[in-house]
């Protein structure tokens, strides 16, 4: 069951906050994520302060934060899957 607010009043939660591109050492933003009014999760990727372009901003379901995890992890082992079949091919 979901928490009923009253009319016209939001709940915010923050879930996550990170810096973009600290493994590479070259932050190119920051990602936030919140959860609002129970149902919707807002995604924010502040870009403009930290590398001047325009901030991106989404909203999703709860139920479908799962789907954007799934093609990200999904794009993160082709990624590694094509850097190891590079060094594979190399001769030592």
């Amino acid at each position: 069951m979901l928490l009923e607010l009253p009319h016209g009043e939001t709940k915010s939660v923050p879930l996550a906050k990170g810096l973009i591109g600290s493994r590479s050492q070259s932050i190119n933003g920051q990602l936030e994520v919140t959860y609002h009014n129970y149902k919707t999760v807002r995604v924010t990727i502040w870009r403009k302060m930290y590398f001047g372009l325009l901030n991106v901003n989404f909203s999703i379901t709860d139920t479908d934060l799962s789907d954007i995890i799934e093609i990200l992890i999904d794009a993160q082992k082709k990624i590694e899957n094509y850097w190891l079949s590079k060094i594979a091919k190399q001769k030592f």
